[in-house]
């Protein structure tokens, strides 16, 4: 559509004005169409400029309204857009472990649907976590980003439940590390940085299957539940990948 095609163009060029105006007229025509993809496509983008321009307020009603409409259609791309914006907006609030929650959750979902991932974004967030939370409780947040329901993480965000408090950190057992063989030692380093198991197995050069049968023995030697204590595990034990 030649609004959200201007509104691109504006946005380009730092035009925000421009584009928050003709992103809000697209929005409007798509919702009178009853296209909820394109119409939450366009609300999140204006949830970005509103948090650029430290209008908090205004996109977290946005982003709320976009987390509903990316339920209503079911649409893995349009949850992945709003959990982007999500972080954005937990980062600039100093939620720093909703920030890392969300990116994780949207970059398990970019995966799943072989979309490509702003890496340089990624590593700010995770930069700037560790610095906050510490190596160990960075990899055990990105590891539970990918493993929560992401409307879970979205609705913890826009809710502000960060006040309660961080999230509680599982218990990780004082195992040494001989009871691990020397491939589920490198299988849980490479956990500490939240990687899928397809994305384990291209790096080893081994199947998802073996992959995933690893991660089974270690829970089990371990008495472990989650992917999120093996990393735990991994970083206090100094198994974590580079």
């Amino acid at each position: 559509m030649a609004t959200s095609q201007l509104a691109a163009v504006a946005e380009w060029r730092g035009d925000t004005e421009a584009a928050v105006t003709h992103y809000r007229a697209a929005a409007a025509i798509f919702d009178e169409l009853d296209n909820r993809v394109e119409m939450e496509r366009c609300l999140v983008m204006v949830a970005k400029v509103a948090i650029a321009r430290g209008d908090h307020v205004t996109a977290r009603s946005l982003l709320a309204e976009c987390l509903a409409l990316a339920q209503s259609t079911g649409q893995r791309l349009g949850m992945a857009r709003v959990l982007r914006v999500l972080s954005r907006l937990a980062d600039v609030e100093d939620d720093v472990q909703g920030s890392v929650l969300a990116s994780a959750a949207a970059v398990a979902l970019a995966e799943e649907m072989g979309e490509p991932v702003a890496s340089g974004r990624i590593e700010q967030v995770l930069a700037r976590a560790r610095d906050r939370l510490g190596e160990g409780r960075t990899a055990l947040q990105w590891s539970r980003g990918r493993e929560l329901d992401p409307v879970e993480i979205a609705r913890l965000i826009l809710d502000g439940r960060r006040e309660q408090g961080p999230l509680p950190v599982p218990a990780v057992a004082e195992v040494p590390h001989p009871v691990l063989t020397a491939r589920e030692q490198e299988i849980a380093g490479l956990l500490t940085r939240g990687l899928s198991n397809r994305a384990i197995a291209d790096e080893l050069v081994i199947s998802p299957a073996t992959v995933a049968r690893h991660i089974a023995n270690i829970m089990e030697k371990l008495g472990f539940t989650s992917r999120s204590q093996i990393a735990l595990w991994a970083v206090e034990h100094n198994l974590g990948s580079a």
